[in-house]
């Protein structure tokens, strides 16, 4: 190999970095656009009470597709300083609901509370998870299942895992 390809081939290489170099820039400033967009215009609606509402309906809908949420919720109301880690995961959920969850976070919760646990105590409107809980369970009463079901605040994971312990 004389030097002429030596050279050649310095160059190639030095060009092929410079390309790779300039590829990931573009890549990393697109994803910074991206999220400065997001954080620039990430709320639901510019009116406080319907971007809270929003943000209320739009986390339990989540709460209602990963019912780990609401596992990982109760477990930061028995330790506060889960709580960052909480609020990572619903970032990692939802980046844009995390972040009106942030704007208004005592609301926001104290709505999310009062829809995750203060659930109606009328049996009519847990038949669907009593009936679920009676595919697994057959021997128990109604009655008795929902008893076990509030004082599981209504996750069908736990009320199960007590039936069974």
């Amino acid at each position: 190999m004389n030097s002429s390809d030596s050279s050649d081939n310095e160059d190639c290489l030095t060009s092929s970095l410079l390309s790779l170099n300039n590829d990931l820039n573009s890549s990393t400033l697109s994803i910074n656009e991206q999220e400065d967009i997001l954080l620039n215009n990430y709320k639901y609606s510019n009116d406080i009470q319907e971007n809270i509402d929003i943000t209320v309906s739009n986390f339990i809908k989540i709460t209602n597709e990963k019912q780990d949420l609401v596992i990982f919720i109760n477990n930061v109301k028995n330790d506060i300083y889960l709580l960052p880690d909480l609020m990572k995961y619903i970032k990692l959920c939802d980046h844009k609901l995390a972040l009106n969850l942030m704007d208004n976070p005592g609301f926001c919760f104290e709505k999310i509370f009062d829809i995750l646990y203060n659930k109606s105590d009328n049996i009519e409107d847990h038949t669907e998870t009593i009936n679920k809980v009676l595919e697994i369970c057959p021997n128990y009463d109604k009655d008795y299942i929902f008893q076990i079901l509030k004082s599981n605040n209504f996750i069908l994971d736990d009320t199960i895992n007590y039936l069974f312990s």
